[in-house]
Formats: C-alpha cells, sequence, structure tokens
C-alpha cells in the first residue's frame, strides 16, 4: 500500500491524537508510523511536542505507537521515549529503551547520540536545551520552508532498522517497549494558540 502524506500533513495529524483519548484510526496508525519512520523533520517534530503538550501527554502517544508497531518499525518511537526519560533523570527508564534500541536498532542514529551524551554524562537540561533548539528548526521546515514535501519510503535509513539478532525470548524483545512511565511533566501550552502553522 502506497502511503501519500506531506511533511505538514504528519505533523498536523499527530498533533490531532496527541492528548486525547480516542484510538488512532488504522489508517491514520500506518501514516504516522511512516512518517516518523521515514522522515527526520517528522520524527524530531515529535521530539518537540512538550513545547505545545504535558510532556506526560507526548510520552503516553509514544507508548501507544511504540506498543502496537512491528519490532524494527517502533524504533523511533522508544528511542524519543528514551530520550525524554533522559532528560527528566529517569536512568531506569531509558536505559531500557536504549538496550531495546540496541538491539533491534544498533545503527539508529539518535539511539547512538543518546548512548554517547549518557556515557559523557551531559546534564538532562542541556539535552532540553538542544531539543528546544531544534524544534525551531524542526518547525520552519515542516510548516514554513517545505511543508508540501511528500515523504517517500527509505528518505530516511530505509525506514527499518531491524537487527539479525533474533534469537532473544518474546520477553526480552518486547521489554523495550513495556513503557509505562509516570514521569515529571513538562510544561503543558494550549496547542492551538501556538499552532505553527500559518
Amino acid at each position: 500500500m502506497t502511503i501519500d502524506i506531506t511533511r505538514k500533513q504528519a505533523c498536523e495529524l499527530i498533533r490531532s491524537y496527541v492528548g486525547k483519548e480516542e484510538t488512532i484510526t488504522d489508517e491514520d496508525f500506518r501514516k504516522i508510523t511512516f512518517a516518523v519512520n521515514n522522515d527526520l523533520q517528522v520524527r524530531d517534530f515529535v521530539l518537540g511536542l512538550p513545547a505545545y503538550y504535558d510532556m506526560q501527554q507526548v510520552i503516553d502517544f509514544l507508548c501507544y505507537m511504540a506498543a502496537k508497531t512491528d519490532i524494527g518499525e517502533d524504533i523511533p518511537f522508544i528511542t524519543l521515549g528514551g530520550a525524554f526519560a533522559y532528560e527528566v533523570g529517569a536512568v531506569e527508564e531509558f536505559y531500557k529503551h536504549l538496550g531495546y534500541v540496541a538491539v533491534h536498532g544498533p545503527d539508529y542514529p539518535l539511539g547512538k547520540v543518546l548512548i554517547r551524551a549518557a556515557n559523557s554524562r551531559l546534564p538532562g537540561r542541556i539535552l532540553t536545551e538542544m531539543r528546544k533548539e531544534l524544534h525551531a528548526k524542526v518547525m520552519q521546515v515542516c510548516y514554513q520552508t517545505d511543508p508540501d514535501y511528500v515523504i517517500k519510503e527509505g528518505d530516511f535509513n530505509n525506514g527499518k532498522y531491524l537487527s539479525s539478532l533474533s534469537n532473544l525470548s518474546s520477553s526480552s524483545e518486547d521489554s523495550g517497549r513495556e513503557t509505562s512511565g509516570e514521569t515529571e511533566s513538562g510544561s503543558t501550552t494550549d496547542t492551538q494558540s501556538e499552532s505553527g502553522s500559518n
């Protein structure tokens, strides 16, 4: 099945579900998964969502997506969850997420960046500041510079991060997908007032 979605459409679709009780439709779920796996701008857009939502709402969205996405296509969602865990100092959650990524997506660039940050003991607040700076640039690309860019499969590392390691039990395969976590919440901002769209 061919998925036809632009950057701006993907971002707006994601926003329509964050913080909502409604279940994501199958079609929308496929579109979001496709966009986050195949376009860095959209993936990084999700990373910046705490600018508009309480961080727990963003984490809940990521948990939902990670739990329902096939192994391999879940890597961006789990890695983003790990990034937020790092920011708030949830060390156990961070290593659970990144352990899963190390097995199922060892070459995933954001996972490597987060491991380097942890190894160098970078304070979580620095990661927060970097995320905020990146978000402004991503919003410009997704809503002004290139909003009508149609995302293509394989735009970002072929969209899949499957590892050749498949001899793990199902309980260990899913351990990073069990994202629960009450975390410290980020700032809540009204989404409608800062839509980012023109």
